[in-house]
C-alpha cells in the first residue's frame, strides 16, 4: 500500500472516529441535561407538599398525576437495578452522575480534538504528496 493510500485510509478511519465521538458527546450532554432536570424536579417535590406532575407515557402522551409528599424516589443505579432513595440521597446520586458525565464529556472532547488535529495533519500531508506528484511530470 502506498503512502497516499495509507494516509487516505487513516484519514477516513479518523474522520469516522470523530463522528462517533461527536455522537457520544451529544448523548452525554443530553444525559447531563436530563439529570439536571431530574434534580430540579426532585428539589421542587421534596418540600413535603402535594404536587401535580405530568408523567410521560410515551410518543408524546402524558398523564396528569397528583403526588402526595415524596418520601422515597426510585433511582436506576445501572444494570436494571432500581433502589429507593430519600429525595436528598437521590439528588446527591444524580449530582455525582452529572459530575462523572461532565468529566467524560471533557475527556471525549479532548480525544475528539486530538483526532481532528491528526486528520488535519494527514490531510496536509496528502496535499503535499499531491502537489509533489503534480510537479514531478513537469520537471
Amino acid at each position: 500500500m502506498s503512502e497516499v493510500e495509507q494516509l487516505y485510509a487513516e484519514t477516513q478511519m479518523m474522520e469516522e472516529m470523530a463522528v462517533r465521538l461527536n455522537a457520544d458527546m451529544r448523548r452525554a450532554a443530553a444525559a447531563v441535561e436530563e439529570a439536571a432536570a431530574a434534580v430540579s424536579a426532585i428539589k421542587s417535590l421534596r418540600d413535603g407538599q402535594e404536587s401535580e406532575v405530568l408523567l410521560q407515557l410515551g410518543m408524546g402522551a402524558m398523564l396528569r398525576a397528583h403526588l402526595p409528599s415524596v418520601e422515597r424516589i426510585p433511582v436506576d443505579v445501572g444494570a436494571g437495578v432500581v433502589i429507593e432513595k430519600s429525595p436528598d440521597a437521590a439528588i446527591n446520586y444524580l449530582e455525582i452522575r452529572i459530575k462523572e458525565l461532565k468529566v467524560s464529556l471533557e475527556e471525549m472532547a479532548a480525544r475528539r480534538d486530538q483526532v481532528v488535529g491528526s486528520v488535519e495533519q494527514k490531510r496536509r500531508r496528502l496535499e503535499e504528496l499531491a502537489k509533489s506528484a503534480q510537479a514531478a511530470p513537469n520537471t
